[in-house]
């Protein structure tokens, strides 16, 4: 039994070695190709790139530090130029024509939820995420066309809202709602849920329990104008130019025709996934489109490979398309699947119309006739201890049976590396990408 393996190991060793001497040209053109793609091209263009192998690291954390303040206080310089170059009486006028000629009829309200927070403990300076965030609805909302009224809100949860110095700023330019103050313009003291207690009298004890019942007064809040939908934003979330292009499309073409899924009522779209958890992973979907793309790499080796070498072409296909497969995978590994699916921004038919993961509420898009029975679900599962708010959020979509949705690559931009909620700073290195306002 021995000697046969060997005689076969031989056999084997030899099949290879001629095959290998016959298609050496190749091989040879093969090889020249994978030294200048990883060796010489990828790491001169991608050396700097977030979420790429070749990410450099600098010398030290305080480094990403520097340059995330950099990135965020150049941010914050535009967005204060924005509103200081805005007629704060107009833009306000601006928003109550929408409301006056829109009654029962708004498309979509923006509310973006706030609170300040403890600053960094690099800066005694406001960080301005609200500022920034703002800056760029108030900017896309005036003057995108594909929805005919959208109502931008900003929406203070803040214990002592007056001390929230950003948002009290942003009063004189946008409409403005407090939990545990005045509105303006002005909407009745919501109540709770199936509940005597209203949002501004009701006191959570838990830093969990506090955050949902923002979240879901932020969302009654902006139900109250009577809209569509209700994209709820938190401050730290700067959106995408593009960003209403896509909901349009979406909503007109994906969510409005997704009878697979047996309803065509929907919980939310996800508009932001962290994308630490958007690489290449060992899950059936991220590993057949690994393939998916290893394949399409192939046959791209094959058709260029027939357009110059058509004599050899019977006895090399095999090889050509291995390595064009190995090339591409190895590729796409070493740039990362967070730089890869930013092809999908080319056209909005591009994106990805997925089920909603779990985690995280950075930018969710509500339809307004699913608030409601949200809000009694959260209300109901607010005091449960560590249950954050897209845990909830999540156990409402599983109970519910209805769809939720995640759009990818993200229409938002997440900038905040400082919490709200009192936890340690996240990682600069997460934030240092170009972001425009």
């Amino acid at each position: 039994m021995f000697k046969r393996l060997v005689a076969a190991f031989k056999r084997l060793i030899s099949y290879v070695i001629r095959y290998l001497k016959r298609h050496s040209r190749e091989l040879s053109f093969i090889l020249f190709l994978f030294f200048l793609q990883f060796v010489v091209f990828l790491p001169v263009f991608f050396w700097n790139k977030p979420w790429t192998i070749f990410f450099k690291e600098f010398p030290s954390k305080a480094n990403y530090t520097m340059e995330e303040s950099n990135l965020n206080s150049k941010r914050l310089s535009k967005a204060v130029e924005y509103f200081h170059s805005t007629d704060a009486k107009a833009s306000l006028k601006w928003y109550d024509d929408v409301i006056k000629n829109n009654i029962d009829d708004l498309d979509m309200v923006v509310s973006i939820v706030t609170t300040k927070r403890k600053n960094s403990k690099i800066t005694k300076n406001s960080l301005g995420y609200l500022l920034q965030s703002s800056a760029k609805v108030d900017k896309l909302v005036k003057h995108q066309t594909h929805f005919k009224s959208i109502f931008t809100t900003i929406c203070n949860v803040d214990a002592k809202p007056e001390e929230h110095h950003d948002a009290i700023l942003l009063k004189n330019y946008l409409p403005y709602v407090e939990r545990y103050g005045n509105s303006k313009p002005s909407i009745p003291d919501l109540f709770l849920p199936q509940s005597n207690v209203t949002y501004r009298t009701n006191t959570p004890v838990r830093t969990f329990e506090k955050e949902t019942i923002d979240y879901m007064f932020c969302l009654n809040a902006a139900k109250y104008w009577n809209p569509k939908y209700v994209l709820l934003l938190e401050d730290d979330g700067i959106v995408h130019d593009n960003i209403m292009d896509i909901l349009a499309y979406v909503l007109k073409y994906r969510v409005g025709n997704f009878s697979r899924y047996g309803a065509k009522d929907f919980v939310h779209l996800k508009l932001f996934y962290p994308e630490k958890w958007q690489g290449y992973a060992y899950e059936k979907d991220r590993i057949l489109e690994l393939l998916s793309g290893g394949l399409v790499g192939g046959a791209i080796f094959i058709l260029i490979y027939l357009s110059y070498n058509i004599k050899r072409r019977k006895h090399s296909l095999a090889l050509i398309f291995t390595c064009g497969v190995l090339f591409t995978v190895l590729t796409c590994v070493v740039i990362g699947r967070q730089n890869i699916i930013e092809l999908r921004r080319i056209h909005p038919c591009t994106y990805r119309f997925v089920p909603s993961p779990g985690c995280c509420t950075p930018a969710m898009l509500y339809p307004s006739n699913i608030i409601d029975e949200l809000s009694k679900s959260l209300s109901r599962d607010a005091s449960k201890p560590y249950l954050r708010t897209d845990l909830a959020i999540n156990q409402f979509v599983q109970s519910s049976g209805l769809p939720a949705f995640y759009i990818e690559p993200n229409l938002v931009d997440h900038i905040g590396k400082v919490t709200t909620l009192g936890l340690a700073d996240k990682p600069a290195n997460q934030f240092i990408q170009q972001i425009d306002i």
